[in-house]
């Protein structure tokens, strides 16, 4: 690929992802946001700018010309969305785009040594690279357990509308939880309601109506008085949604709701649903749906907008963290050691947490993974050959 090609593609690709609406137009500038410093917001913005930064320097311009470019294209995305529904911008977007883009340009500057590492080089990769799975997969289920937030009351709400919310078709009937009836506006004391979705008391809702055509429609929800949502129980077209507060939502990473996808009637009907978070598990008209909870290769989940969420991405995201594995061609004692300590940490977190128990296409993924990876290692060396360079000083690989 050109340098010409990869900026274009590389560019095309941030101006699709960020300059799409995010809903209906309303004739209104969007406000600036000064800075929102999220870390799902920090990470995807940080990444989004890494592959343009790299096909900067690919393309000949220095560190600060990468920067500089970085920033023009960043500022220039963030005005524009001034003016696109559904999008804010923001001074902090600017600064993790083009420090992104400067990530990006030095990892292509330091591809002699990421891509044919020497020996010691490789250790030292594969010692970081397996703290940080390690670190991925312990962090993961402790932030995606269930909690609640502290300090303000809670008040229940049936059928609310907000603006990310469209109204529910419907009546809703009856909400207890643990047998405790919540009436609409009921003032909820926080500390009770912790507890007893803490101990996994089921919630019980009870409603007659059809599902929105498009959006999310809240059926029950409990909010706190700064306006966070603590659980909520909606439809979302025909799909049932059941999402509540994490211990990721304080780090304002994205929350993974339990969803059950086309189980509601596209008509009017009577829903008789229980729901509990702690354990995975709804109950839809007197059928068990069990396994639902937080899985291991749903850790993607915490980083991408839910929006993305209905995407089947769990096992190439599994495939993607084992490809620089595969890639760093660990001896195969060392490998089956690493699997197997990966193993045992997965089966201690599956034992002590509330985690549900990986997939078996899972284990299919990550063998693929380390098979992609080898792949890609064997053809960068195979290039080496052909052109009769030393690996380490990686010269003439622009054009692979």
């Amino acid at each position: 690929m050109s340098p010409r090609h990869a900026l274009r593609l590389t560019g095309l690709l941030i101006l699709l992802l960020t300059l799409t609406p995010k809903g209906a137009p309303t004739g209104a500038i969007n406000r600036v946001t000064i800075a929102h410093f999220g870390l799902a917001d920090v990470l995807v913005n940080i990444a989004l700018f890494i592959p343009f930064g790299a096909a900067l320097r690919f393309s000949g311009r220095r560190a600060i010309g990468v920067l500089g470019w970085a920033f023009t294209l960043s500022l220039c995305v963030e005005a524009l969305q001034l003016f696109l529904p559904g999008r804010y911008p923001s001074l902090s977007d600017l600064i993790m785009n083009t420090l992104g883009g400067g990530l990006g340009g030095a990892l292509f500057a330091a591809r002699a040594r990421l891509l044919a590492p020497d020996l010691r080089m490789t250790r030292v990769l594969l010692v970081l690279y397996s703290l940080g799975l390690a670190a991925l997969m312990i962090a993961s289920p402790y932030l995606m357990e269930p909690a609640s937030p502290r300090g303000a009351p809670y008040t229940a709400y049936w059928r609310l509308t907000r603006p990310h919310l469209v109204p529910f078709e419907g009546q809703t009937r009856r909400v207890t939880l643990a047998g405790e009836p919540l009436n609409h506006k009921a003032r909820l004391k926080a500390s009770a309601t912790r507890a007893a979705l803490a101990r996994g008391a089921p919630l019980r809702v009870e409603a007659e109506g059809r599902p929105p055509k498009a959006g999310l429609a809240s059926i029950f929800s409990v909010y706190d008085a700064w306006g966070r949502e603590v659980v909520l129980i909606g439809a979302y077209e025909r799909d049932l949604i059941v999402r509540f507060w994490t211990r990721a939502a304080p780090l304002y990473l994205h929350r993974r709701p339990l969803r059950l996808p086309g189980v509601l009637p596209e008509g009017a009907s009577t829903l008789r649903i229980e729901a509990t978070p702690s354990r995975g598990e709804v109950i839809l008209n007197g059928r068990r749906y069990a396994g639902l909870g937080a899985r291991l290769e749903h850790s993607w989940m915490l980083i991408l907008h839910p929006v993305f969420h209905r995407l089947p991405l769990d096992l190439p995201w599994v495939a993607a963290l084992m490809t620089p594995l595969g890639y760093l061609r660990p001896r195969r004692r060392a490998l089956m050691a690493l699997l197997l300590g990966l193993g045992v940490l997965a089966a201690l977190l599956w034992w002590r947490t509330a985690l549900t128990p990986s997939s078996p296409w899972a284990l299919l993924a990550l063998l693929i993974g380390l098979g992609l990876g080898a792949w890609l290692r064997r053809r960068v060396d195979l290039r080496h050959q052909r052109l009769q360079l030393d690996p380490p000083l990686l010269a003439g690989l622009e054009d692979l």
